[in-house]
């Protein structure tokens, strides 16, 4: 991979690229993010902020003759319930980028920004179940299926859940 993309851990004042970006992946896959575009447009700059501040957001991107080009979110949260925990949340990579391993940069980075956590065990996600693409990067990384999240219909699974021992 080319050394022309970097990650790196958004700041406060980052917080309108955090909103760019999560714009974009609505944009491109509401369905995988559960939400839409005119319920983030209602956010107000404060709770973008407050994104940046309360969770680890990382971006791919890379240099160009204009300036830095934003390809691609991650986002790290504490878990409400368990210190224990966190979560990989948002995962998006831009479709001109996708298939360059960029996704598993990403992933790696909440990987190591939970093993810097002392008290952190176990990074869970949770991905569609139809989702093949982002399943294959999950288990690529080391993600192991565990359990199944919300219901479809209260027939099929909807989401499944992954882990991963830190």
């Amino acid at each position: 991979m080319s050394d022309l993309y970097h990650i790196e851990r958004l700041s406060k004042q980052d917080w309108q690229r955090l909103k760019s970006l999560r714009m974009r992946s609505v944009a491109d896959a509401p369905a995988a993010f559960g939400t839409s575009q005119e319920s983030m447009i209602a956010c107000t700059d404060q709770f973008w902020s407050a994104q940046v501040e309360n969770m680890a957001c990382f971006v791919v991107g890379r240099l160009t003759q204009e300036g830095k080009e934003d390809l691609g979110l991650v986002r790290g949260a504490h878990d409400l319930e368990s210190i224990e925990h966190v979560w990989l949340l948002g995962m998006w990579i831009d479709p001109t980028a996708r298939g360059q391993g960029l996704g598993l940069r990403l992933g790696q980075a909440v990987i190591d920004w939970a093993r810097a956590l002392d008290e952190v065990s176990t990074v869970k996600l949770e991905v569609a179940h139809d989702n093949k693409p982002a399943i294959i990067l999950y288990e690529r990384l080391g993600f192991k299926a565990t359990a199944h999240g919300q219901r479809d219909s209260g027939v099929q699974p909807k989401n499944i859940v992954y882990q991963y021992l830190v």
